[in-house]
């Protein structure tokens, strides 16, 4: 911005001098009078020509200012080599991004604990998460995410399963210049299976998320996620009759991501905090069961 309005004032200044020079030297070599009748020509002096250089300086001196200010927009600063961020973290790319697939892999190591604090699994057991979908170049997604665990507790040693199948739909948004996020909605199935116990078949609900991110830095960024869902299905609880039951999943995750550019999208490496909190399953409803533990995950965004 600063260049082209300096080269454009000192390519007209230049142009109108030399005119006015040649004129100045020999009036023959420049026929203005051909095209503006005598007596209305108003030749370039001294004193108008050092008027345009104090102009021309003006101008670079406002330019600068505007350059070293806070509020100045991005692109009339250095490359984003320095600072917080990078066209990557930038909220018009984070909004805008180019389309394409999206992917996640994760495996965790969770472990079990009741909500009276009776019984927990007898160790970190490990937990896998998937998730595909596609996102346009307007930060709107729309992907399927799949989370299965298995652990044995220590106080009947009974075998727990879970799986979790959302299908969801999300947008990004921004706020500020600091931070990113993005909000989801879209129904899960879920399943509980307690050996012995509280067994809930082919639930199905709603499910609500928000993601938030940090402010990056030389490709590092924090992010937390949160979703939470009510399920509605069939309880078969050990020697009774099915009944129509219900229950709900919490989760929240929190994490360092470092990410890059790959294949026309962002590749990331994660380390993560996980919790969920399995409402009402557990000891014949009677008991809620939490999830705790940590993970790692890799995958491709936009």
């Amino acid at each position: 911005m600063r260049a082209s309005l300096l080269l454009t004032a000192l390519a007209l200044s230049l142009s109108v001098a030399t005119s006015a020079r040649a004129q100045l030297d020999d009036p023959l070599a420049v026929p203005v009078a051909d095209v503006v009748p005598p007596g209305e020509i108003d030749p370039l002096t001294h004193e108008s020509c050092t008027t345009m250089e104090r102009r021309l300086e003006d101008v670079e001196a406002r330019l600068d200012a505007v350059e070293s200010s806070p509020l100045a927009p991005h692109s009339l600063h250095e490359p984003w080599s320095e600072g917080w961020f990078s066209p990557e973290s930038s909220d018009s790319y984070w909004c805008n991004p180019c389309r394409g697939i999206t992917c996640d892999t994760q495996l965790l190591f969770l472990r079990a604990h009741d909500s009276e604090a009776s019984d927990s699994g007898t160790e970190f057991d490990p937990a896998s998460r998937y998730e595909l979908g596609y996102m346009n170049c307007f930060g709107r997604s729309w992907r399927a995410r799949y989370f299965e665990y298995d652990t044995r507790t220590q106080a009947d040693d009974s075998v727990v399963g879970m799986e979790m199948l959302d299908m969801e739909y999300a947008g990004r948004f921004a706020i500020g210049g600091n931070w990113r996020g993005e909000l989801s909605g879209g129904l899960r199935w879920a399943e509980y299976d307690e050996t012995g116990d509280l067994a809930y078949s082919d639930s199905i609900g709603p499910i609500v998320g928000a993601q938030l991110r940090g402010p990056s830095w030389r490709g590092f960024e924090s992010l937390m996620n949160v979703r939470q869902s009510f399920q509605f299905g069939d309880a078969h609880n050990a020697g009774t009759a099915a009944n129509f039951g219900s229950f709900g999943v919490s989760e929240i995750q929190m994490g360092l991501e470092y990410h890059s550019d790959l294949f026309g999208g962002t590749s990331f490496l994660r380390g993560l905090f996980e919790t969920q909190f399995w409402n009402g399953v557990h000891e014949s409803d009677s008991q809620s069961l939490g999830l705790i533990g940590l993970g790692v995950a890799a995958g491709l965004t936009r």
